[in-house]
């Protein structure tokens, strides 16, 4: 893992993590009736989990594309592009 160049975190399961720190924070925004815009917070995280989702995918294409040995050749191979590259 040392050896890596893009690390595996799943940017997702931060998000959820986040929902549920959120749920915990709406409870006692209920119990001490304090003035803080709740759905304004699920929002910011519902944007978060979109992104997160986006850069989840496209963080696996990067790791497959540094396991195959074309790499970015591969990747692009369907545009056309490939043909005097790299051999």
């Amino acid at each position: 893992m040392a050896d890596v160049k893009i690390l595996p975190f799943d940017y997702v399961s931060y998000s959820d993590a986040i929902y549920h720190y959120i749920s915990e924070l709406a409870k006692v925004v209920e119990q001490q009736k304090v003035a803080v815009d709740i759905d304004r917070i699920r929002t910011a995280n519902a944007e978060l989990k979109t992104t997160a989702q986006k850069l989840n995918a496209e963080t696996a294409d990067l790791v497959v594309i540094g396991a195959n040995s074309h790499g970015i050749i591969s990747r692009y191979s369907h545009l056309g592009y490939h043909e005097g590259i790299g051999g």
